[in-house]
Formats: C-alpha cells, structure tokens, sequence
C-alpha cells in the first residue's frame, strides 16, 4: 500500500494541526478581512476551513489542480476508505467565501461539487516582471512546456516528432 493511503489528502497533512494553532493566536493578535489557501497541496485549505470555523475570517480556497477530478487521481489506487476520505474532505469547497481556480472548465466542476461561488484567475504573467530586453530565442526552433508531463498527460506523438527532428 502506497503512502497515499495514510497521508489523506497529502503528506503535509501534518501541518494542518499546528499551523491552525499558530495561526489562531496570530490572528486574534493581529486580525486581517480574509485568509487565502492554495493548493495542492490540498492540506491547506483543511487549514483554512479550520480558521474560517474557529474565528469566523472570511476565506477564499484557490484551487491550483483538481483534487478528485485530477487527470491521475485514479492512478493512486485508493482504497475505498481513502477515496471516500478525499472526497469528504473536498467538501471544504463548500464552507469556502469563495473559491478561485484557473480554468473555467475546472470551476464549472468546482460548483458541481457545492463550491457556493468560483472565480477564475488563468494563469499568467507579468510583462514587468521580464528581463528587458528579453532573451533571445531561437529563431530556428524553440519549444516551451509550462506544467508537468505525467503519464495520463503523456503525448507519445510528440516524442516521436522530437525524436525525428532530432536524428535529422
């Protein structure tokens, strides 16, 4: 059995307990109008939930990746008890102010699990934030992936370009 049985929803599960209990004497200290959680990892909404419950702080959940519906989530091989553990804990989606994700198609399936109301904020970039004058690229060629490449977002086809371009 992997690790992704015992440490639900990740293995920073083990920061939620003392992070809500660090951030619970900060924030009667020094309060602020909301708190935001990003994840995965998904512990930290379960960090936030807590604060919302505890102090009443409004709380918005930015949701980076899916947390059921990832492309692999059925790879990890969950037990029954596990999955229903994830999804139980998903519904934090519910008690959030709001929730935030980057792609539209991803909050229609965030509202679909109860989140109340979902924003999308794409990914992106600032144009500030590049060197000037920007790097020079390859005009014969270039290629650029931002993300990650895992087996259920493999593309065989484009290996097999790549590999062709480059025994020519």
């Amino acid at each position: 059995m992997g690790s992704q049985q015992f440490f639900i929803p990740d293995a920073r599960v083990w920061w939620v307990r003392p992070s809500v209990k660090f951030l619970k004497e900060y924030l009667r200290a020094k309060p602020v109008d909301a708190i935001i959680t990003t994840g995965p990892p998904h512990s930290m909404h379960l960090i936030g939930l807590e604060l919302k419950r505890a102090l009443g702080v409004k709380w918005i959940a930015d949701f980076r990746d899916p947390w059921t519906d990832i492309d692999f989530y059925a790879q990890l091989k969950l037990t029954g008890r596990a999955d229903a553990k994830h999804k139980r804990l998903e519904e934090v989606l519910r008690e959030a102010d709001n929730v935030l994700t980057v792609s539209w198609h991803w909050a229609e399936d965030l509202q679909k699990l109860g989140a109340p109301a979902v924003d999308v904020i794409t990914n992106g970039y600032d144009p500030d934030d590049l060197p000037s004058p920007p790097e020079p690229v390859d005009e014969a060629y270039s290629l650029v992936h931002i993300g990650s490449l895992s087996p259920t977002r493999n593309a065989p086809e484009l290996w097999r370009a790549l590999k062709k371009i480059c025994d020519e």
